[in-house]
């Protein structure tokens, strides 16, 4: 989608709206956006992806990502590309991709994957250079200033299998002639919770750091006050742990889930938030 005689893009994933400003003079703080072109079936992506989780974890607020998924050998095929291929395939195609892993920090430099040095080096210097325009996803209003007002309306068709509370959307602005990205942005809460007003201001952060030795921190905000429960489910299935139950007064605040106090082994656990209405989940891998 263009927007006015800029070679400029506007790109959304997901089922939210963007509020975006700018003006000739202001300057806004950078939120770097990091895309990667990934594979479950390619083995070096899982050292590329630890390191992209490393970094969002380090700089929460300031990073957002993208990953593209494709098949890396044609069996076993992953499930990930075969159920979004045009969007995956046009992506691939819009950057020239040859070979994976590879993460491109804000559309213009792709620092090797698999050193974390390198790509956080990179993330970094980004976030030094500020940016003409700020970007606020909502679920409400669309402003292009500071002369012009749009309207954008963008909808998506939702796989049953997916998880849709543990998906934001996320808004970028592209220049399609050096595809530098000026600007990202994402939802404060999942898609899931467009259309449900009772779950309006709810929001959870993803767990950091992620991988842990012990304890993980889980930033959220609750949309009324109200009791919080947190529960810990291991791969099986199984609740393995319930912590104390909040009762939170306040709008936001966090919770630590401590995994080596509860003496659990190393392995991958679910840490879910519920509370009435609204529930939330991530996956904490937990290290030894």
């Amino acid at each position: 989608m263009k927007i006015s005689a800029t070679a400029i893009r506007f790109a959304v994933a997901g089922a939210a709206l963007l509020v975006m400003s700018s003006a000739a003079s202001a300057q806004y703080q950078r939120i770097v956006l990091l895309e990667e072109y990934t594979s479950v079936t390619c083995g070096p992506c899982a050292r590329a992806g630890q390191n992209l989780n490393a970094i969002m974890a380090t700089y929460p607020g300031r990073t957002v990502s993208v990953r593209y998924h494709t098949n890396f050998i044609p069996n076993p095929k992953d499930r990930f590309y075969e159920a979004n291929r045009v969007e995956n395939d046009a992506r691939k195609t819009y950057y020239g991709w040859v070979g994976m892993p590879v993460i491109r920090v804000d559309g213009t430099t792709e620092p090797p994957a698999t050193n974390r040095t390198e790509v956080e080096s990179r993330v970094t210097a980004q976030m030094e250079i500020e940016s003409p325009i700020r970007i606020d996803v909502t679920h409400q209003a669309i402003e292009l200033s500071a002369n012009e007002v749009r309207t954008f309306t963008y909808t998506y068709a939702f796989d049953a299998a997916w998880q849709t509370n543990q998906m934001y959307a996320v808004a970028f602005v592209q220049d399609d002639f050096d595809k530098a990205v000026m600007q990202a942005g994402y939802s404060p809460r999942p898609v899931s919770s467009v259309d449900a007003a009772e779950l309006a201001g709810y929001a959870a952060r993803a767990a950091a750091p992620n991988p842990t030795t012990g304890t993980a921190r889980i930033d959220y905000t609750l949309g009324r006050p109200g009791r919080l429960e947190v529960s810990v489910v291991d791969a099986a299935g199984a609740v393995v742990a319930e912590l104390e139950p909040i009762e939170s007064s306040t709008a936001s605040g966090a919770v630590s889930v401590d995994l080596a106090t509860l003496g659990l082994p190393a392995g991958v656990y679910t840490v879910a938030l519920t509370s009435g209405a609204w529930s939330w989940s991530d996956r904490i891998v937990l290290v030894r």
